[in-house]
């Protein structure tokens, strides 16, 4: 980057900010440009403790709706927010619109107003952004006197003698000869670059004159044809006829010759989309999927270089050449999608481009997870049809045995044979059923243990992208939903006999609630439909329940409503009332769909019935059943209404319990994931008893990534020989294998030399307690159930070998971060015209405003900010009103 220090000369300068700008402000420092050694210099962000909290001032030429603005502030607050929070600068912004309102709109009241706004505050540090901002300030020399100044990309060439020259000027490093020859490499065919920029403004001006400068190294290889008198609409109808041979390089405009206004962010797309020849641009905030790209300068890495240079000490400076400048904020940008619909391959790119937008599809990168997890879906319909199916028989043979004992005592006699032999057979069915459901619980857990096991170990990956995270995210979390599903469809028989229980612990149902609908976000948007979330301020976060059951009835509901809408959208709606002193909670799912018939809402609620028009959907008509039966079972009612051809509204309301946060936090894990064994421990040799090579495979990276010493085999028989031959400290044993099961493995290994020191845990996808109760009886020291989590295996070896591992501590720390409570305090320390502003945002329930200030208070102090968010993403509004009532006491 190139710095200029007054109008003639061109100086490398290195540039040092002081430990606290409050207590010494800014220097330059200037060296000859003779010396080969110097180059500018940028003080690392390695900042000193400060004995106060420094200020800063940022002006703006143009609002931050403006791209270039947006993306450079991103890359401020990313380089200060790396700062520990009690040495972050304050920062304070001013925004001029000078793109909407003209040099001579931002007059001296501007200047005045901001005399007065900030009469109390002592800037450390005045930076201005663009051209208009510069000239404004430079014009301007009372306003903030005394205060080090820094000018960003500034273009003047020179500086009129009645304003002064104090501060430092930065200007982009661009090179016009990389430009154009970027052009030529990516199009060789190019006979013709056409430039287009406007003559009325300064910006583009000087661009352009740069270019004039080094065209003669073009002559004979291209010709430069510049449009800078121009009129946009005569522009947009002349770039649609231009030759194929002919490329367009788009500068920037700002007015054309008529007078009018055009934002570069506007006018770049509306080129690139209608131009017969690709358009190449010189700015990252002129980046959109219609445009080809090129050689750029980028908003978001001066961005970052202005946050560095907040930030910086004067200890150890960041030594660049001008070249490096250029490196640094410059870069090669292209858009996929553009690079196709011009034939422009990959082999001609400039080496280190960067394509924008090109990514493998799920179905690439995942296809064999999603067909096992279409399979495992298959299966569980297979099952609950066959459940109901077996649990209709049994209920017609115990009819019959009621129907026959109402009969005379004679007619009894008569038929007591008939009757022993239905009961029979009605017991066989029971027998036959239990023995299908153990069978089909271990087909569908095995396959889903592979699933959630791999998808887990893959998110965890360094080199995958945010996207394919998460993709796999939502494939993990939909096969955590469907191992639900399985539990609870194997429960059902336990429903109609009257032992099922409600499962009650403490869980965060704001939490639960936007888990689903991002999972469910994704099937609404693939039918172009809206998911909107609509809560009362009054819903309860933490609450005291069955959660498992509670997300199948929301899923349930939601699904239903996204499966039978095709166009509009469906709502979601929380609210609470207190009946009887008792808090009860509403939920409501309203679809814009094909609604239901009058003569249907009768057996809505009926297992194997869908109601309205089903002919293109496919399912087992068994959800809206099991929800209105976990319904019942909280204590409540799940009830329709619904208008044939408008849409359907769902209700469900039941009694809640509220929960402490002391309680979700007792839950939590107090660690993060195990990283490897604790030093000094002996080597553990662990064998692994399965036949299902998924599992295999799995398993064994789960342990060998932390250090044990580990060995297969595929039945219990290779596993008898394994234990004879290498002795080792603990087996994981599957059940279910061929040639010899686990349980007759076990109790072999028992009975043999050193048999009964040696732990063995089952690894089972069995739902019943009876298999289970066998297993041990077997001999074995515990069991695991499939799938398993990566925790459970870890603590259930530590807790029979009493070994000790390493963690990540950052799931830990995220822990305490997440759920900081709301301080008093913290709020007590904000200026007393935001913690105003805030108040009135929350009691008029704008939740815009509420968010933007929430956005301001987490520049001034991130945790503050982060629980004030938690709170008013729940509309938990109470606890801040309370909080500001306390701190203005004070």
């Amino acid at each position: 980057m190139l710095f200029k220090r007054n109008r003639r000369q061109i100086f490398a300068i290195g540039l040092m900010l002081t430990a606290s700008f409050a207590e010494s402000p800014a220097t330059e420092g200037s060296c000859p440009p003779s010396q080969p050694e110097c180059k500018p210099a940028v003080a690392a962000a390695t900042t000193p403790q400060a004995a106060h909290k420094r200020k800063v001032l940022i002006i703006h030429s143009y609002t931050s709706e403006y791209p270039w603005v947006r993306k450079l502030r991103e890359g401020i607050f990313e380089e200060v927010n790396q700062l520990p929070m009690e040495q972050r600068p304050e920062i304070y912004e001013e925004q001029l619109d000078a793109a909407r309102l003209g040099k001579a709109a931002i007059a001296d009241h501007v200047a005045e107003h901001m005399t007065q706004k900030y009469a109390s505050v002592a800037f450390d540090a005045v930076f201005t952004e663009l051209q208009d901002a510069a000239i404004f300030l430079l014009e301007r020399p009372r306003l903030f006197p005394g205060v080090p100044r820094y000018y960003f990309d500034f273009t003047a060439q020179s500086l009129p003698t009645d304003r002064p020259s104090e501060g430092t000027f930065v200007t982009l490093p661009s090179d016009w000869k990389i430009t154009l020859q970027t052009i030529l490499d990516v199009l060789p065919q190019t006979r013709r670059i056409v430039i287009i920029g406007d003559k009325w403004t300064e910006h583009p001006q000087s661009r352009i004159q740069a270019i004039k400068s080094i065209a003669d190294h073009f002559v004979g290889k291209v010709e430069l044809e510049y449009w800078e008198d121009i009129v946009f609409d005569e522009l947009f109808e002349q770039v649609q006829h231009l030759p194929k041979d002919n490329a367009i390089l788009y500068i920037s405009t700002f007015r054309d010759r008529l007078g009018n206004k055009g934002i570069p962010a506007m006018v770049a797309p509306k080129l690139s989309q209608i131009a017969s020849v690709p358009v190449f641009i010189v700015a990252d905030s002129f980046v959109n999927p219609a445009s080809l790209g090129g050689y750029m300068v980028s908003a978001d890495k001066e961005g970052h270089l202005i946050g560095r240079i907040i930030a910086a000490g004067n200890d150890k400076p960041l030594q660049m050449t001008p070249d490096e400048f250029r490196e640094a904020l410059n870069g090669y940008y292209f858009e996929d999608s553009q690079l196709k619909r011009w034939g422009i391959p990959d082999e001609r790119l400039p080496k280190g481009s960067v394509i924008l937008n090109r990514e493998k599809s799920l179905w690439e990168s995942y296809r064999v997870y999603i067909v096992a997890v279409l399979v495992a879906f298959a299966l569980e319909s297979l099952l609950i049809v066959t459940l109901i199916r077996s649990n209709r028989r049994r209920k017609h043979a115990e009819a019959e045995i009621l129907r026959y004992s109402g009969h005379l005592e004679e007619m009894v006699k008569a038929r007591t044979a008939e009757l022993a032999e239905a009961k029979l057979r009605a017991e066989q069915a029971n027998r036959a059923k239990s023995q299908f459901l153990a069978n089909m619980s271990h087909e569908l857990r095995t396959p889903l243990n592979a699933i959630l096991g791999f998808s887990g170990l893959m998110q965890r990956l360094p080199d995958i992208s945010d996207s394919q995270r998460e993709y796999l995210a939502i494939i993990n979390r939909s096969g955590e939903h469907l191992l639900r599903l399985i539990n609870d469809v194997l429960d059902m028989a336990k429903i109609e006999a009257g032992r099922i229980v409600l499962e009650i612990a403490a869980f965060d149902l704001s939490a639960l609630v936007r888990d689903i609908t991002d999972m469910m976000q994704v099937r609404a948007e693939e039918k172009g439909l809206q998911l909107l979330l609509d809560q009362s301020s009054q819903f309860p976060r933490l609450i005291r329940g069955d959660e498992g059951k509670l997300r199948q009835i929301i899923t349930n509901l939601l699904g239903n409503a996204i499966k039978f809408t095709q166009q509009g959208g469906v709502t979601l709606r929380l609210d609470v009332r207190v009946k009887a002193d008792v808090q009860w909670l509403i939920l409501e799912v309203e679809d814009s769909g094909f609604g239901i018939a009058a003569a249907d809402l009768a057996r809505v609620f009926d297992a194997f019935v869908q109601a309205g028009k089903t002919s293109a959907h496919q399912g087992t008509g068994l959800g809206l059943a099991i929800s209105r039966q976990f319904v019942q079972l909280m204590g409540g009612d799940l009830s329709v209404d619904s208008t044939l051809g408008k849409g359907s509204v769902f209700r469900a309301e039941f009694p809640v319990e509220l929960a402490a946060e002391s309680e979700i936090l007792a839950r939590l894990p107090e660690h993060g994931p195990v990283a490897g064994l604790e030093p000094g421990q002996a080597d553990c040799r662990i064998l692994i008893v399965e036949d299902q090579p998924e599992n295999q495979q799995l398993l064994q990276k789960l342990l060998e990534s932390v250090g044990f010493q580990v060995k297969i085999a595929e039945n219990g028989r290779e596993g008898v020989e394994l234990f004879q031959s290498w002795s080792p400290h603990f087996i994981w044993m599957d059940r279910r294998m061929p040639v010899m099961d686990g349980v007759e493995a076990t109790q072999r290994i028992r009975k043999l030399n050193g048999g009964q020191a040696v732990k063995i845990v089952a690894l089972t996808a069995s739902a019943f307690k009876e298999q289970q109760q066998e297993m041990l009886d077997a001999g074995m020291d515990d069991f695991v159930r499939k799938p398993y989590r990566f925790d459970e295996i870890y603590d259930c070896m530590a807790k029979h070998l009493g070994i000790k591992y390493r963690y990540d501590t950052d799931a830990a720390e995220a822990k305490d971060e997440n759920l900081t409570e709301l301080s008093t305090d913290r709020l007590a320390q904000l200026p007393a015209a935001l913690r105003q502003d805030l108040r009135n945002a929350l009691e008029t329930l704008d939740t815009e405003d509420t968010m933007a200030i929430i956005q301001q208070i987490g520049q001034i102090d991130e945790k503050l900010g982060h629980t004030l968010s938690r709170l008013a993403d729940c509309f938990d509004y109470q606890p801040i009103l309370d909080a500001l009532d306390s701190a203005n006491s004070r």
